[in-house]
């Protein structure tokens, strides 16, 4: 009993420190322009500067999804339509040659 409570009091002494050390702030990503959530303590962001603001103007990125969710779809369309096309000959062949099969069960138990 007093081994084990001699562990647990241990644990607790050494958990708070290394979870301490985890929660660190990384500085790099303070500093970063590619997250817009992230705080950092840079100067303000010019208006007209498009190369820093793309990142973070939402509107903008909803309708470049948008457009881009259009694109997929319209391929992935594509592709399936082009998919059922090259398969329907041999669908067609494999059908006729299933119904042979079935026929000639039949005919076999006779």
């Amino acid at each position: 009993m007093r081994v084990l409570l001699t562990i647990l009091v241990a644990l607790f002494v050494v958990m708070p420190a290394h979870f301490a050390q985890a929660q660190e702030a990384n500085p790099e990503l303070l500093k970063t322009d590619e997250f817009c959530t992230t705080p950092r303590e840079v100067e303000d962001i010019a208006p007209n500067d498009n190369k820093r603001w793309k990142y973070c103007d939402i509107n903008m990125r909803q309708f470049e999804y948008r457009e881009r969710y259009k694109e997929l779809q319209k391929r992935l369309t594509t592709r399936s339509e082009n998919f059922k096309n090259s398969t329907y000959a041999v669908r067609q062949n494999y059908k006729k040659e299933l119904e042979k099969y079935h026929a000639s069960l039949g005919s076999d138990s006779n």
